[in-house]
């Protein structure tokens, strides 16, 4: 009986995955952790120093901007340098970033400096993380790949809110940083250890931009642009919650709660996402988390924060994961790296628009969580554009 049922367990994660992706699990593993740590404070810091949140949203929307106008000369740099030696470069810019972003208080000049900084890190990151998993990931059990990286990361991030709220409570954002920042070096040491991709890849710079011309991607940037939410969730919703709560170690437990809530129905959501068809997990998760954003604004205690959170979470995971799995299908199809490129200037579109929007919202209420809110929801409605074609092998 145990036999069997180990049987049964071993299903909902990889089998016999590669060890490049063994290698990138604990790379991410660790960013994840670090990140976790700080992600969720880096808007309350600002806030903290006394910029309002318009000054936050046209914070963001410089970070994505030039992110935008960098990803595809990036993507050749990427190409030549390779994978893993752009990974493990633009933790030293990320580092970078930090000092910048601790360093405002002092030099108030550096709230336009950092987010350059900012957009450069994601540039030379992102495009190598992504083209990294497609190649090491399989395509039959890909949601589950994708749903067992989906795991570890909210194992962290249980974690890491936690240790982040603990530091901040008892020393300050220097010290945070600064352990994080050693954390970041120490994620892309596992990747170093691969060879067999270091050297140049096909990459067109016209060909990330021809995927916006092309009609059989149409509905997937259409869809991209439901990534809008996300740079409200990663904002705004923090700023909120501080309002709300008020202490940094409550908030870091919260947010871990709510994490824990989640975290082991994602690798249910792996394995159906390789069973079952994607599109119908990915409606149901979208109108779970439309609902989420309209009772955001109304929260006015913890325990409501708490709820909320943790529903949007499982909301999200469950459009993420079907979502990051078309997307990762559809980028071995026509060609990873510029189709990755093509899909983080689609998101880097999509929260411009959010950070505008946000703009302009804060310019006309008073009272502007509730409608930030709503143009949440609105934004995440986009991800139903998804199409999802299957390999055939």
């Amino acid at each position: 009986m145990f036999k069997k049922h180990r049987h049964q367990k071993s299903h909902y994660f990889s089998k016999h995955p590669s060890r490049g992706l063994k290698d990138l699990y604990i790379s991410v593993g660790l960013k994840d952790f670090a990140l976790a740590a700080v992600t969720i404070f880096e808007p309350i810091f600002l806030f903290t120093l006394g910029y309002n949140l318009k000054d936050i949203a046209f914070y963001y929307l410089i970070i994505y901007g030039v992110y935008f106008l960098l990803l595809p000369f990036f993507g050749g740099l990427v190409g030549r340098i390779g994978l893993e030696r752009s990974i493990f470069f633009s933790q030293f810019i990320l580092i970078l970033y930090f000092i910048l972003l601790f360093s405002i208080s002092n030099y108030e000049v550096l709230f336009y400096i950092a987010p350059l900084v900012a957009a450069i890190y994601k540039a030379l990151y992102w495009p190598a993380y992504h083209t990294d998993f497609v190649i090491f990931s399989k395509d039959k059990q890909r949601g589950r790949e994708v749903g067992g990286l989906e795991t570890l990361s909210m194992i962290v991030y249980i974690i890491g809110p936690l240790v982040g709220g603990a530091v901040l409570e008892w020393a300050n954002f220097g010290v945070l940083f600064i352990g994080v920042s050693i954390l970041f070096i120490l994620s892309s040491l596992p990747l170093l250890k691969i060879k067999e991709i270091h050297g140049r890849m096909v990459y067109s710079y016209w060909q990330s931009f021809r995927h916006f011309l092309d009609k059989q991607h149409r509905r997937n940037f259409l869809a991209y642009l439901g990534f809008g939410e996300e740079l409200i969730v990663l904002t705004m919703w923090p700023i909120f919650i501080f309002m709300v709560v008020g202490d940094y170690l409550e908030i870091g437990a919260l947010v871990a709660m709510a994490t824990l809530v989640t975290s082991i129905v994602v690798l249910f959501l792996g394995k159906a996402a390789d069973k079952y068809k994607r599109e119908n997990i990915l409606r149901a998760g979208t109108l779970i988390y439309f609902i989420t954003w309209f009772f955001r604004g109304l929260a006015t205690k913890a325990w409501h924060v708490f709820g909320l959170d943790a529903s949007s979470r499982f909301s999200k995971e469950m459009l993420f994961v079907p979502l990051e799995v078309i997307t990762y299908n559809t980028a071995k199809q026509v060609g990873t790296l510029s189709y990755v490129v093509f899909f983080e200037q689609s998101l880097a579109i999509a929260k411009c628009l959010a950070a505008l929007l946000i703009m302009i919202i804060v310019s006309f209420f008073t009272s502007p969580w509730v409608p930030i809110f709503i143009s949440a929801a609105i934004f995440s409605l986009f991800y139903l554009f998804i199409k999802d074609k299957r390999l055939s092998a």
